[in-house]
């Protein structure tokens, strides 16, 4: 589990693109609604309504970060798909993926935020997962780590929030 753990932390707080290397200092705290940066996009999901195993709180962490990003971080509404409960599916989170990953360009802002079930699965190796509503144990119906590499490892720099 703490892999998964860590590949959410780094999905929450990856920039995918803006600077050439990640900064050992702390970021400088945000200041309150600066101007629109039209290269943001999040993906945000949460997930409360699993079938056999629901969870509280999971939708309401998705619009605590939602209102964070456009508070915050000056992200416009158009510029975060919400991907919460029957809408969380694994077609549609792998979709988002892409769709945040499209189009960067430098200082472009792009973030991936979940909460909801992970688990570990194994084939030939084992998988840190993430689950969708629509999870069933079946490789067509989980997000594995190797996917979310195969989304995100076209970029050549990466960098994280510290501090």
């Amino acid at each position: 589990m703490t892999k998964l753990k860590m590949l959410i932390i780094l999905m929450i707080f990856a920039l995918l693109t803006g600077c050439n290397q990640c900064q050992t200092d702390p970021e400088p705290q945000p200041q309150p609604n600066p101007e629109p940066q039209p290269g943001n996009r999040a993906v945000i999901v949460g997930i409360n309504a699993y079938p056999n195993a629901p969870l509280s709180g999971c939708v309401n962490d998705a619009l605590n970060m939602k209102d964070l990003l456009i508070t915050q971080y000056s992200f416009k509404e158009d510029q975060i798909k919400m991907l919460t409960d029957s809408n969380a599916t694994t077609e549609s989170i792998l979709t988002a993926m892409v769709w945040l990953t499209e189009d960067v360009k430098e200082g472009d802002k792009r973030l991936f935020h979940y909460s909801g079930h992970g688990a570990e699965y194994v084939d030939t190796k084992l998988h840190q997962i993430i689950c969708p509503v629509d999870f069933d144990w079946t490789p067509q119906h989980m997000i594995t780590d190797t996917q979310f590499v195969a989304v995100f490892s076209k970029y050549q720099t990466m960098c994280c929030l510290t501090g």
